[in-house]
């Protein structure tokens, strides 16, 4: 007894004589007189040997039973529609060998009544159950969804602190935003309103349920309010008083800073030097301006009292002996003293160094205040070869910056004992004891008539040795 298949046969083989005549069923099956016969009808099959002139029966007959096929149908347990990275299962109805095909090209490893399909094709398997026999399923066709796509844009990427900015998505009919890598609940729409700095994403999804991460991250920055401050050292007329800035913006990004004098004068720099040309009260400020946010600018105002310089002044001259140490002396009026150049001089730093000059030599003198403000004075070094006292036989009073002063000219003479002027009754007119000092041709206010004058002078050389000189000066008008 054999089972096969429907629509197959089975192969049936005898033997011992020289010719066959095959039944089924007991009738003789036309033209089937060979050794074997492939059956492939159900029934009982017999055959009769013949050999030579003597015939018989086989000693056995062969049932052949007919094994119909089940029908197999293969289901997808979901759409079959796919989004990128998803799958569908398909399932197969009967139980069995399986071989799952797809696009007609067998699948490795298939052996399983469920395939789970995520690529797009046409897919469908054949099953080999009772009696071996084979079906072949259906197709089910899979397609894939094209993910969505979107990116994030805003108007800036800039957040300014206390402000929100608006990031907004395309590309799906549903969104969820994400903060540093974080779902940020209830933002489910196409605009989020950011208030904090961080990396914004989010995530797409379509009307199929597909989803996918936006193709760009949105990196916004905050622009804190910076700290205007600043210091400054001086305070003093006609010099360059500096202004320390020490506002604090690390975190305010690009600044443009604003200086306002209070004298009409303005700046740009991040520290600044300024001269102010008059003394007294002015309001400096300073102004902080973030470029990215300048509704974030900082300013503060500061109360300067300027002090009012001191006039650098042009010293009378000093008439020295060549190559000879004389003392010099500066106004008593600072703490600190800088004479330059300091060619000649024992010590540039103090109020009263001594010369020693082998030529004319004109020294400046930078004057420290105890208040940090300095002046500048002024020196004219004359060398000469002796001491000697000179006083002009003629002057002219008359207001023209030219010989309006009888005063004496003295070489290597540091100090005037006296200098004292005579009309021609004998009556002293004018004395005096400082060098540079002279008289302007007035008595006790009044000018003096042109006339005669006799005058007379003593001082102490470098030695200490007493001069003594005398003359007469004609007072012109």
């Amino acid at each position: 007894t054999a089972s096969i298949c429907a629509g197959g046969s089975q192969l049936l083989t005898t033997s011992g004589g020289t010719s066959y005549q095959w039944s089924l069923n007991g009738s003789s099956i036309a033209g089937a007189t060979s050794s074997t016969y492939n059956a492939n009808t159900a029934g009982t099959y017999s055959v009769v040997i013949t050999n030579g002139t003597c015939s018989g029966p086989a000693s056995n007959t062969s049932t052949i039973n007919i094994s119909n096929s089940q029908a197999v149908e293969i289901t997808a347990l979901g759409s079959t529609e796919i989004c990128e990275g998803k799958s569908v299962s398909i399932v197969a109805n009967i139980n069995g060998t399986y071989q799952w095909y797809k696009n007609g090209v067998p699948l490795a490893n298939t052996d399983q009544k469920i395939y789970i399909a995520n690529e797009a094709g046409k897919y469908m398997v054949i099953v080999k159950a009772a009696a071996n026999c084979t079906s072949s399923s259906n197709e089910i066709d899979v397609t894939k969804i094209p993910p969505p796509k979107g990116s994030i844009t805003s108007a800036s990427d800039i957040l300014c602190e206390g402000n929100s900015m608006i990031l907004y998505v395309t590309g799906g009919s549903s969104y969820q935003w994400f903060e540093n890598g974080f779902p940020v609940t209830g933002a489910t729409t196409s605009s989020y309103s950011a208030e904090m700095p961080g990396v914004y994403s989010a995530l797409i999804m379509n009307d199929k349920g597909c989803e996918a991460e936006t193709l760009n991250t949105l990196i916004l920055k905050m622009v804190q309010k910076p700290t205007a401050d600043f210091t400054f050292d001086l305070s003093c007329q006609k010099q360059a008083n500096h202004f320390t800035n020490t506002s604090t913006y690390e975190n305010s990004g690009t600044i443009k800073w604003q200086w306002d004098f209070g004298d009409l004068s303005t700046a740009d720099s991040f520290s600044v030097s300024h001269i102010f040309a008059d003394s007294g009260k002015y309001f400096v400020t300073l102004t902080a301006v973030p470029v990215a946010c300048p509704q974030l600018s900082s300013g503060i105002k500061k109360e300067v009292n300027i002090i009012a310089g001191i006039q650098g002044i042009k010293y009378f001259p000093v008439r020295v002996i060549k190559n000879v140490a004389y003392p010099l002396t500066a106004r008593n009026i600072g703490q600190k003293y800088l004479w330059q150049p300091a060619a000649g001089l024992n010590d540039p730093f103090t109020r009263t160094p001594f010369v020693t000059a082998s030529k004319e030599i004109t020294y400046t003198i930078k004057i420290n205040m105890e208040n940090g403000c300095s002046t500048v004075d002024t020196l004219l070094v004359q060398v000469f070869d002796k001491t000697e006292v000179f006083v002009p036989r003629a002057f002219t009073p008359n207001a023209n910056n030219a010989n309006d002063v009888l005063r004496p000219i003295v070489v290597n003479i540091p100090r005037i004992n006296f200098f004292k002027v005579f009309n021609r009754w004998g009556q002293l007119v004018f004395q005096t004891q400082k060098t540079g000092e002279g008289w302007d041709g007035k008595y006790k206010g009044s000018v003096q008539p042109t006339e005669t004058y006799t005058w007379v002078f003593e001082g102490t050389d470098i030695n200490g040795n007493i001069i003594k000189s005398n003359g007469q000066t004609i007072l012109i008008r």
